[in-house]
């Protein structure tokens, strides 16, 4: 997403997540799930675009005032305007109700919400994803890929790491206090510290399979064997979990994908 909020896509097209791309300015925030996209629109409106099998692209909620949206495999969720969770697609059972949440993170047949601070999670329980949520009241982020491991951010900038540690994504876990930013893939996970320098760690997270890389970053994302960061590299080109990025291309599969870098 640019500043003045156009979006821009790229990469795998078989659903047409790219192709149909909406036009247009003031877009606030999107997010991309396995072969479906959804993102909020100047209004609070939601838009939904890719694979429709399970309805999230047909299915989208109406409405304006729509906070926050996150996808999965198969189902999509968002903060609506009060604070509360509205799902759609084909969505795990047990989406936690009431108002005030402030976070959200979709998985396959996995939910995160934070909530007055606390992690609330519905949903399989692969791995304890559930089971074992982290106690407190000070979180103010969570991320989540499929339904193996979590992540999430304290206000103090601490992390906490949780589920599947088979690719130790939970005990690899960097300690410090400056986190800002949070994103999980496939087996690992990365995280933006406030000096803009991204840490990674878990099965395919580099550099060889952890690590850090110099910025000044200032966001983080992460899809299923790749990670992708804005801002201005010091070292270029720069490889994130599998994805060689230039100022002009991201190498991924082995094929060069055009891009263009943005900072604010």
């Amino acid at each position: 997403m640019a500043a003045d909020g156009t979006l821009a896509s790229w990469g795998n097209d078989d659903y047409s997540q790219v192709a149909d791309t909406p036009a247009g300015t003031g877009f606030v925030t999107v997010d991309a799930g396995d072969t479906s996209t959804a993102a909020i629109a100047a209004d609070g409106s939601l838009v939904s675009w890719g694979d429709d099998a399970s309805g999230i692209v047909s299915d989208t909620p109406a409405g304006t005032g729509f906070r926050d949206v996150a996808v999965g495999s198969s189902h999509a969720v968002a903060i609506a305007a009060d604070g509360g969770l509205v799902t759609w697609g084909s969505p795990p059972t047990g989406t936690p109700t009431g108002t005030g949440f402030t976070s959200i993170a979709s998985g396959r047949d996995t939910g995160l919400a934070i909530q007055g601070g606390t992690i609330h999670g519905w949903g399989v329980d692969a791995f304890g994803v559930i089971s074992d949520i982290p106690a407190g009241d000070d979180f103010v982020d969570v991320s989540l890929f499929q339904m193996h491991a979590g992540l999430a951010l304290r206000g103090d900038g601490t992390l906490v790491a949780w589920g599947d540690d088979r690719q130790n994504e939970v005990t690899d876990a960097p300690t410090g206090s400056d986190f800002t930013a949070i994103a999980s893939g496939y087996g690992f996970h990365l995280a933006l510290d406030a000096t803009g320098r991204i840490h990674s760690w878990g099965s395919g997270a580099p550099p060889e399979n952890g690590g850090s890389h110099d910025g000044p970053f200032h966001d983080v994302a992460a899809g299923l064997f790749f990670g992708l960061a804005v801002g201005t590299p010091t070292t270029e080109p720069d490889t994130i979990a599998g994805v060689t990025v230039t100022d002009t291309e991201a190498t991924y599969d082995g094929n060069p994908h055009p891009v263009t870098v943005t900072t604010d």
